[in-house]
């Protein structure tokens, strides 16, 4: 598990941008982000990695993460796998056709979860928490939707610091293993 502090809410114009990015980095419960597709499908270092924006609410700001899971023997490697690949989306950054496919996802997913009463229910009172109309549900669809390549790479870049990326492994991991 690794992580950082953004200093942004979900107020901060940035906020948009830098969620669809990490969205294609590491797309939490499925297999269309990078780390899946390079460290899971293509290197087989481990059965699950995802990337998440967390905490995040009009008045608190949030963090950012990578989670994954790793064979002891594969950690090394693994761990190098999840840096490789954020130094890679900070440095060349997110392709336009990576972000259409994301922001549509996005909204597709937004849709869906929003298909039950719980789930709406749930929805309308983080609305409310965070002092916001039911129309903001709309509104940031629309804001993911409208989003380009240079304005996800720009918050990436912004945000997503490596120096900054703060490390906690639990399970038969060599000390020496936790060092750089």
């Amino acid at each position: 598990y690794t992580g950082l502090t953004t200093s942004i809410t979900t107020e901060h114009p940035d906020y948009p941008a830098l969620m669809l990015g990490m969205q294609v980095l590491g797309n939490p419960g499925g297999f269309s982000g990078r780390l899946m597709k390079t460290v899971r499908e293509e290197e087989g270092l481990t059965y699950g990695i995802y990337t998440y924006t967390s905490g995040f609410s009009s008045t608190i700001d949030g963090y950012l993460s990578v989670w994954a899971t790793f064979a002891p023997q594969l950690f090394v490697q693994g761990r190098a796998a999840i840096a490789r690949e954020i130094g890679l989306i900070i440095v060349k950054g997110v392709t336009e056709a990576e972000v259409k496919t994301h922001r549509e996802m996005y909204d597709a997913r937004a849709r869906v979860r929003l298909s039950s009463s719980g789930a709406l229910a749930q929805a309308a009172h983080t609305l409310a928490a965070d002092g916001r109309p039911m129309s903001y549900l709309d509104t940031f669809s629309k804001k993911i939707l409208s989003l380009h390549a240079k304005e996800v790479n720009a918050a990436l870049q912004k945000y997503l610091i490596p120096a900054l990326l703060c490390e906690s492994a639990a399970g038969p991991v060599e000390k020496k293993d936790l060092t750089s």
